[in-house]
């Protein structure tokens, strides 16, 4: 089915610039509609942004953009379960693996604002707060995820995250 091939080829595009040391340029699929998140990538390769850290860690000024990618790439399988394109026991997994990611990359961030000690006792309470707002985002993804919101789940991991950011 060509449209089931179409949306299989977004979600792959969108994932493969979420694993992008750098991103740079706009490699998007050229009939691909405006989704709900611009991007906000150009195309000069000499002004490459960089994402990743490591293996696990986000950079903090567009790190947001590895959630974005990976929430428009779950919104492209969950359009193919929603329309009989393919069924669902063989793209939830995929779905589920991707939102699992988003998972632990929020957390791994705000286990680092947890340990990482606060040396102006002025901002404590900044710290404090923006932890408390990541762990409410994270109850929230849960509850998108409890839902099948997948894509709202990645969302709310992204929030928790950014919040965590905030804190360190």
């Amino acid at each position: 089915n060509n449209r089931c091939a179409e949306e299989l080829q977004r979600s792959i595009i969108h994932l493969e610039r979420s694993v992008q040391i750098e991103i740079c340029g706009n490699p998007r699929h050229p009939d691909e509609e405006l989704e709900d998140e611009p991007d906000d990538i150009d195309n000069d390769t000499a002004n490459c942004k960089l994402q990743w850290l490591d293996n696990i860690n986000l950079t903090s000024k567009y790190g947001h953009k590895v959630f974005s990618e990976e929430k428009k790439s779950v919104k492209h399988l969950m359009k193919i379960t929603r329309e009989g394109l393919m069924p669902g026991q063989n793209i939830t997994p995929i779905i589920l693996t991707i939102v699992e990611i988003d998972r632990k990359l929020a957390e791994n961030a705000i286990n680092i604002a947890n340990n990482t000690p606060v040396l102006n006792s002025n901002n404590a309470a900044k710290v404090l707060k923006e932890i408390k707002q990541a762990l409410a985002h994270m109850n929230k993804a849960n509850k998108e995820l409890a839902i099948g919101h997948f894509d709202h789940a990645i969302q709310e991991f992204r929030k928790a995250w950014e919040h965590a950011q905030q804190a360190i």
